[in-house]
């Protein structure tokens, strides 16, 4: 797919969508209270990646499941990549990567 189809407004919709659902407040993480801003950035990228990890062992369980005979519960797989999408765009809006760095990274 070339560069030209992949839009880095929609891309950068996305990344504000899920951003404006996924807010880091000292109320929500009292975690935060007190911390400085590179130490609240650890600590959100920290979070997300603790959600990516999770996703990606539901993942794993699910492809585990269909080894011992299971059937592949697609549903479950599809829920699961846009969990890990919105993960991925929530920390490239924490890095302040803009969504053309993040094509550009793709098309790499």
């Amino acid at each position: 797919m070339s560069r030209a189809r992949l839009s880095s407004e929609r891309l950068e919709d996305m990344i504000a969508f899920v951003t404006r659902g996924w807010i880091f407040t000292d109320e929500k993480y009292p975690e935060l209270k007190g911390k400085n801003h590179q130490e609240r950035r650890i600590w959100c990228l920290r979070h997300i990646l603790e959600h990516q990890m999770k996703a990606l062992g539901n993942l794993a369980a699910v492809v585990e499941a269909c080894e011992h005979g299971g059937n592949l519960q697609e549903p479950r797989v599809k829920e699961l990549t846009a969990k890990m999408l919105r993960n991925t765009l929530r920390i490239s809006e924490l890095m302040t990567m803009s969504a053309d760095e993040l094509l550009a990274e793709l098309m790499r």
